[in-house]
């Protein structure tokens, strides 16, 4: 198509009724926010956030934490969970984003070229997630990342989702 951008969303993403909001940010990745969560102390912890490079490795990323309910505005920052992402076309062209030696770097027509990987141990440990590889890999090329805070998504885990966890748990 000739579209300028790619809007995709994650098989367990729940779209809310200002999803659109994204369509209206100037950036070459543009993510809403949607909520994940992580065990403390033999609890889980629902959170939103978005993240920031601090080295070259997989996991050279910081957390930052957004508040359960507020919004920060559009934040730049160097990685965001991609559950509802739109994308410019340009980025999806790069041909240095495409993960192929080289001298495979000659699109065919039948195959889209490798965009996003998860990141193995040999032993089954994930050691990266594919949406910061993809916006760590973006960074590193000069292309933008940005969080639409106000934009804020349902997230299905085992049946739940997650944006109403904290006030079920209440």
């Amino acid at each position: 198509s000739g579209a300028s951008r790619l809007w995709f969303f994650d098989y367990d993403c729940v779209p809310k009724p200002n999803i659109f909001g994204l369509l209206g940010v100037e950036g070459d990745i543009v993510a809403g926010i949607y909520p994940a969560y992580r065990w403390t102390n033999d609890e889980a912890k629902v959170f939103y956030g978005v993240f920031d490079r601090v080295g070259e490795g997989p996991n050279d990323f910081t957390l930052t934490d957004l508040p359960l309910d507020g919004d920060a505005g559009i934040v730049e920052c160097g990685g965001v969970m991609m559950g509802a992402t739109v994308i410019k076309r340009e980025v999806l062209q790069d041909r240095r984003m495409w993960l192929v030696a080289d001298d495979e770097r000659t699109p065919r027509g039948d195959i889209a070229a490798p965009l996003f990987r998860e990141l193995w141990t040999p032993y089954g440990k994930q050691v990266g997630s594919e949406d910061l590889d993809f916006c760590g890999r973006a960074k590193t090329l000069g292309y933008s990342v940005k969080a639409h805070t106000s934009v804020r998504l349902g997230h299905i885990k085992d049946g739940v989702d997650l944006a109403v966890l904290p006030e079920m748990m209440r």
